[in-house]
């Protein structure tokens, strides 16, 4: 017999269903999937009282308090004595301007801000329909 598994990665439970341990995120989409209507002449959109905004939010709450978290951290390892107010102006330190990692993980709590923000207006825009 030839040995299809040259990795070790068989799974020795095949009959056994696999853990559905799904994120937030990936739960609303499959909600929003199986939300949207099967009818031929439906637009195909999700039904949006299915998906849960709050525990969305909560997780994108969550990303953003680690990045800000990681922000100062790197701010810190370039400018020892900067504080948290002071990443709000980072302007007024030229080494925090010029650095090109600061501004990499600055972009990604900007990104997560905006993920936030939207998620606030299709929530809102739910609650108005």
């Amino acid at each position: 017999m030839i040995d299809l598994y040259t990795s070790n990665l068989k799974n020795q439970e095949f009959d056994k269903e696999a853990p559905q341990n799904f994120s937030c995120l990936e739960r609303a989409t499959i909600a929003g999937r199986q939300g949207a209507s099967e009818d031929k002449n439906s637009d195909g959109r999700p039904t949006l009282s299915k998906i849960d905004y709050s525990s969305c939010l909560c997780i994108v709450e969550e990303l953003i308090l680690g990045q800000k978290k990681k922000l100062l951290s790197t701010a810190k390892r370039i400018v020892p004595h900067i504080t948290e107010d002071d990443l709000l102006q980072p302007n007024d330190f030229p080494a925090l301007e010029l650095h090109p990692h600061f501004r990499y993980e600055e972009g990604i709590l900007d990104g997560l801000q905006v993920a936030r923000m939207a998620i606030l207006a299709k929530e809102s825009e739910c609650l108005t329909m």
